[in-house]
């Protein structure tokens, strides 16, 4: 029981060292912006609240009471303070990246594709290297970068 008791510890202790880099995370967010990392981070913060949480709970019920209620309490204001900050800013990017995508790329004049004579693959497996590679120099390699010119050509 008293190992029991020294694992969880151990462990409400490791989960609030991941709330502390966490915290170093979010205070150096505005200099060092890493918005790649929010979605896993806010992830691995759920994980450890729940770890933490868990071996609270079987610290209470093996009688252990160092200050629980208000450790507990601490480490709820630090998650809730982290989760806000992680959700806000993942929101934020989303925002702005639907604002970016909204924004009209497309060329204004169109253009109308060549002509091209595309050969039919004859479903014969010696002849899908030549198939093939006529195909990227027609029509993959040339026009990768606008897929709807690729389409149009190949449609016709």
């Amino acid at each position: 029981m008293e190992e029991t008791k020294k694992r969880l510890i151990r462990t409400c202790a490791n989960t609030k060292s991941a709330f502390t880099r966490m915290e170093k995370f979010v205070d150096n967010y505005m200099v060092d912006q890493k918005p790649e990392q929010l979605e896993v981070r806010l992830k691995l913060l759920d994980e450890n609240w729940e770890k933490y949480n868990h071996a609270q709970d079987e610290l209470e019920e093996l009688g252990h009471d160092s200050f629980n209620q208000q450790q507990r309490e601490e480490m709820e204001e630090r998650y809730c303070h982290l989760t806000g900050f992680l959700q806000t800013k993942l929101k934020e990017l989303k925002v702005k990246g639907a604002s970016e995508t909204n924004v009209n790329t497309e060329p204004s004049v169109k253009v109308k594709p060549p002509q091209l004579s595309i050969p039919v693959f004859s479903g014969h497996l010696q002849d899908w290297i030549t198939f093939k590679d006529t195909f990227l120099s027609l029509v993959g390699n040339n026009y990768s970068q606008h897929t709807e010119i690729s389409l149009s050509i190949i449609s016709h």
